[in-house]
């Protein structure tokens, strides 16, 4: 309201208004709960109806009981005047909050979010929310629908506008996190990665994870193997769940790699902890070109670089060879000891040879 007028909202049951007076009060002290009779002009501002030229109020009875919240999901002409809530929602931008109290007849638009998109959330100077800590993650919202539209055909910028801080109601929040930050393998004596843990908290339903790789210097194939994404499916109830990554010995010299692991894809609803993010650091620690594994099992590829066959050299049985490009797209699959790359573009390829359970060695090829 203003110092020498007032606005508020009213409602039967068959819809809302909102009563306007800039100046006068008519006698009448608003209290929510009131019963009243308004006698006035009926027209809109900014889209919205309303009862101004306010020329009587009769209070008729106190302390009725409010409607109850209708849920939504969006705003619209539907929701003018009328008491609604959304559920789950959250915050685009915290810095828009109004921490410090606005000055009389001020307000402040504040955008929030849903899963249906993207709304305003007008705080008034005249409530107890401004001055107040931003809500954090997903939290609750009750208020009154509103309009603040000038241009006809009067059909947009829609807004809810809460009453007092208990219409921004707090939720229990599902909070997901990679536990700890950062872990150091070496390549020449680490298969792979120590169990990487990941957590959620406060789900009710089945959840699906993804965790992909954010940003690498290592490549997939030639130094690390990684489904992504690698998907984890919480039951409700479930809080942990665990996996590694393995780390390719390729035999040969090359600077330290880093690997970051991060979620991708969050469901709505779910927040990230401090702990989003891992950090996998392979330290390669090769004194020779070849493994200790290489020289276990006589290995030899040659020639390579080749200008069409290769050939696998070893004392134990080959159990499967695969070749893939640079960008880890499979190329062949073979048991033979003998590769015909001839077909091949010219470039670098990375050759996967099993020779049984952990005996698995990565090597560049090179097609001339």
């Amino acid at each position: 309201g203003t110092p020498e007028g007032f606005q508020f909202t009213i409602r039967d049951n068959t819809g809302g208004l909102q009563v306007f007076s800039p100046s006068g009060s008519f006698g009448y002290t608003v209290k929510e709960g009131d019963s009243i009779t308004v006698k006035g002009v009926l027209g809109q501002f900014a889209g919205v109806s309303q009862i101004t030229f306010v020329e009587e109020i009769d209070v008729h009875d106190s302390n009725a009981s409010l409607k109850t919240p209708v849920i939504v999901q969006g705003l619209s002409e539907s929701t003018e005047s009328d008491l609604i809530k959304f559920e789950n929602v959250i915050l685009v931008d915290e810095a828009e909050w109004p921490l410090i109290p606005l000055t009389t007849n001020q307000y402040k638009d504040v955008r929030v979010k849903n899963k249906t998109g993207t709304f305003i959330l007008r705080i008034d100077s005249d409530t107890d929310i401004d001055g107040t800590i931003a809500p954090v993650g997903y939290f609750n919202l009750i208020g009154l629908g509103g309009q603040d539209d000038y241009v006809k055909p009067l059909d947009s910028v829609y807004q809810i506008y809460p009453r007092y801080k208990e219409d921004i109601i707090a939720r229990t929040q599902k909070v997901l996190t990679m536990e700890g930050d950062s872990i150091r393998v070496f390549e020449r004596y680490t298969d792979s990665t120590d169990l990487i843990t990941v957590r959620i908290s406060n789900i009710t339903q089945p959840t699906l994870i993804e965790v992909g790789v954010k940003s690498s210097t290592a490549i997939e194939i030639l130094d690390f193997k990684f489904d992504t994404p690698h998907l984890i499916l919480f039951a409700p109830g479930d809080t942990v769940s665990t996996f590694k990554v393995k780390i390719v010995d390729n035999g040969t010299d090359q600077t330290d790699k880093v690997i970051v692991l991060g979620f991708k894809n969050i469901p709505y609803g779910i927040i990230t902890g401090e702990d989003s993010t891992y950090l996998i650091r392979i330290i390669d620690d090769e004194t020779t070109g070849i493994s200790d594994l290489e020289k276990e099992l006589k290995l030899s590829l040659y020639p390579n670089p080749t200008k069409g066959l290769l050939n696998i050299s070893s004392i134990q049985k080959l159990e499967k060879a695969t070749l893939f490009d640079v960008q880890g797209k499979q190329l062949l699959e073979t048991s033979l000891n003998e590769l015909d790359l001839s077909t091949l573009p010219k470039g670098m390829y990375m050759l996967t040879l099993e020779f049984g359970k952990d005996k698995i060695i990565t090597k560049r090829i090179v097609v001339e």
